[in-house]
């Protein structure tokens, strides 16, 4: 019995001493980079589109193709987020004849580019909730000088941003978006420089748009999550019922296309990926369905639509009532 005893442990013994060698080997095979099973023998995956990168190309859409997803829409917009802002103020080109706290003319960098504008802020240490403004084409950000003027009055900080020099309405499909992207991203880069501001409170960002700056602030919409209300006038879309009519030097074929192709910065798209900010539209009861139903349809609640007396331009009419709303949703 004790031989029996004696065998058995000496047995265990064994198998554990080689088991031992056995898991030595093993790790230092791994250790090596010896192992056919580890993990770096695997393909790396793929990198993802980030706010951090370059944009990627734009989709190339053709007639009855569906659209790629979101994500891939939204690459599109990227832009770098590292590049320095190079933030300069130019006194000499201050807006201030009412005698109020001025317009501050002021410069920063874009996707490479300088982007240019105002910056107001009322008097006092703040934080202060901001505006930021877009103008509609061929204007300037100087036409939301007297809304700026109005809010810091009580107590809200605005940054007019003046559109790039830029063909918006070329008929060149890829060129058209690619303004778009461009006007966007100084939009963006804009409320990067209000995040250096320490007088700007950065929880409560509005915006406000009209024409052509409406509809790049509804592309906005579904690009950024630090806008919570949108003011967009005049509102109106490349596709679906948008009241455009196929321009005369363009064929049938071509109009479609073009329209095709536009859906990619569609806005009713971008509307819809929006997570929860506030939405004002307003529109003049003789420019028509601009904003159409399926875009008011789309964007998220709290929403309104208001119709103010008058055609596309926006007015004092809808200027008041965007005021008033704002204070309430801001």
């Amino acid at each position: 019995m004790r031989i029996h005893e004696t065998r058995g442990s000496r047995t265990t013994v064994v198998w554990t001493i080689s088991l031992l060698l056995v898991l030595v080997v093993v790790l230092a095979l791994a250790a090596c980079g010896g192992s056919s099973t580890t993990a770096s023998n695997s393909p790396p995956a793929s990198p993802t589109w980030t706010p951090t990168m370059s944009p990627a190309p734009i989709p190339v859409v053709k007639p009855g193709e569906k659209l790629p997803p979101i994500a891939e829409l939204e690459a599109a917009f990227a832009y770098d987020a590292s590049e320095p802002l190079g933030f300069v103020e130019h006194p000499e080109n201050d807006v201030d004849w009412w005698g109020g706290p001025p317009l501050r003319a002021v410069t920063y960098q874009s996707g490479g580019d300088q982007a240019a504008g105002y910056l107001m802020v009322p008097p006092g240490e703040g934080p202060f909730p901001v505006v930021v403004y877009a103008p509609g084409w061929n204007t300037g950000a100087d036409m939301w000088a007297e809304d700026a003027l109005a809010l810091a009055r009580k107590g809200y900080a605005g940054l007019l941003v003046e559109q790039p020099s830029t063909q918006f309405f070329s008929y060149e499909a890829l060129t058209d978006i690619a303004s778009y992207v461009k006007f966007a991203t100084r939009l963006r880069r804009g409320l990067d420089l209000l995040e250096t501001l320490p007088q700007i409170d950065t929880s409560r960002i509005g915006f406000v748009g009209w024409s052509n700056g409406s509809y790049v602030g509804a592309l906005l919409a579904g690009l950024e999550d630090r806008i919570k209300s949108y003011v967009l006038i005049g509102e109106y879309r490349f596709k679906g019922d948008s009241g455009f009519e196929r321009e005369s030097h363009l064929s049938a074929a071509e109009w479609d296309r073009y329209v095709a192709q536009m859906a990619v910065a569609d806005n009713l798209i971008y509307v819809g990926n929006n997570k929860g900010s506030a939405f004002l539209f307003e529109s003049g009861s003789t420019q028509g369905t601009f904003p159409n139903e399926a875009l008011l349809a789309a964007a998220p609640k709290p929403k309104t639509w208001h119709v103010y007396t008058g055609g596309h331009e926006t007015n004092a009419a809808s200027q008041k009532y965007m005021r008033a709303w704002i204070l309430k949703n801001l």
